[in-house]
């Protein structure tokens, strides 16, 4: 953004590589290049996809950031952007990679919790559309993912290739639970994330969120250099040795995704809740040919979720969702036939009749009687998580504390008494 502070993962980047931005028509790049980064490209002329393909046909390392709605785009004046999803079709289509940029994958399991209204209430939900990635996630045995425990993805794409396509390694894999839903619908800032899940789309398999492209890839331009382009280099048809990096997500670059900053004397002070700026690390390291540091990065991060609790939470609200959706469902019907009871506007002389009069008394008492159950179902789903909640801090501030005395008086008793030594007289 125009006047916004330079997100952390860039001024990491700065502090270990030369790092250069291109912008505009890219016919070369500059002497020297290890790794290109691609971050949400929207709008790359064909010069420019010419020099990225082949860069990658010259079996140079490429990563490329897309998304199928980026939240922190912003548009004129500081609306959300009217378009704010970025695709590498021209690229992705050429390569064999399928990645629909309509769509984002949603999954319970990893939903990140946040705080929405509705039906006119604010409440604190699992957006399955918002990822929270454990070490289960994750391909531990990749160098680039190496020892991380946490990553956060926002409206994220998924990948995929066709039986004839290139080798395709998943680095992020979400679960079996985890359905595709429209971009559209999961980046409504006003509605329930919680209805991606019925309105997405099931999948076969689990849905790749962060991939690495390898092996045999042909060149998305099969008839050769286009006119527009300047590149000097002869060009490159096919590779056996693509070095390719895909990430469903660019906002897992920037600051909100991964770091809080606190002040602390006066000086913001950066404090990371989860490893993406220790993944694009260790992603330019590898794909630069090294990969050595990876395992002094990300060993712990100031994020501790209660993965228990979470649990009670999923099943719960999956037992009582349905109930509860009903109950809404009934009381907005109450509601509505209370109000096509009152008299229209110059009807008559506005008055009820005697059985306007108790339909009107029926549907209020059913209307009461609806929020009541509602009341009650709200109450049971968080039940059994508060009784948890309650016990673990009575075993953390009563028990723990009195085992602890405990302990130390029986120690104390085990202590061996010395006697008093009584002076000889001379």
């Amino acid at each position: 953004m125009m006047g916004g502070a330079e997100q952390q993962s860039l001024t990491m980047l700065r502090e270990l590589y030369d790092v250069e931005i291109l912008s505009g028509d890219v016919n070369s790049f500059p002497e020297g290049t290890e790794v290109v980064a691609v971050v949400h490209p929207q709008g790359l002329t064909e010069p420019t996809l010419y020099a990225l393909d082949q860069w990658v046909m010259g079996s140079g390392a490429l990563m490329a950031f897309v998304d199928p709605h980026a939240e922190t785009q912003m548009g004129p004046q500081g609306m959300p952007a009217p378009d704010a999803a970025s695709d590498f079709a021209a690229l992705f289509e050429g390569w064999g990679v399928d990645f629909d940029a309509t769509q984002a994958v949603a999954d319970p399991t990893y939903a990140l919790a946040t705080n929405r209204r509705v039906q006119g209430r604010d409440v604190n939900v699992g957006n399955p559309a918002w990822l929270r990635l454990d070490a289960s996630a994750l391909d531990q045995d990749s160098p680039a993912l190496a020892r991380l425990s946490a990553m956060v993805m926002t409206t994220a794409g998924s990948f995929a290739t066709g039986e004839d396509g290139p080798t395709l390694t998943p680095l992020a894999t979400v679960s079996d639970a985890a359905v595709l839903a429209s971009a559209t619908d999961a980046s409504n800032r006003f509605g329930d994330p919680r209805d991606l899940l019925t309105s997405g789309e099931a999948v076969d398999a689990a849905p790749v969120v962060i991939a690495r492209l390898s092996g045999a890839v042909s060149s998305a331009f099969p008839d050769g250099k286009p006119e527009s382009s300047e590149w000097e280099a002869e060009h490159i048809a096919s590779t056996e040795a693509a070095n390719v990096l895909f990430s469903g997500d660019a906002d897992m670059l920037m600051d909100r995704n991964w770091i809080q900053k606190r002040s602390i004397f006066g000086a913001q002070i950066p404090q990371a809740f989860a490893n993406n700026g220790d993944f694009l690390l260790n992603a330019v390291e590898q794909m630069a040919g090294g990969a050595a540091l990876a395992d002094l990065r990300g060993r712990a991060v100031d994020w501790r979720p209660l993965t228990r609790i979470e649990a009670m939470e999923r099943a719960a609200e999956a037992e009582y969702r349905a109930t509860e959706q009903a109950l809404l469902d009934r009381i907005a019907e109450t509601e509505a036939a209370l109000r096509d009871l009152a008299p229209q506007e110059g009807a008559g002389n506005g008055l009820f009749s005697a059985e306007m009069v108790a339909e009107a008394e029926n549907l209020r008492a059913d209307l009461l009687a609806a929020r009541a159950e509602l009341r009650q179902v709200q109450y049971d789903l968080r039940s059994d998580v508060e009784a948890l909640q309650a016990s673990v801090t009575t075993l953390n501030v009563g028990l723990v504390p009195f085992l602890a005395a405990v302990i130390a008086l029986f120690f104390a008793l085990r202590r061996p008494k010395r006697s008093v030594p009584t002076r000889v007289a001379a």
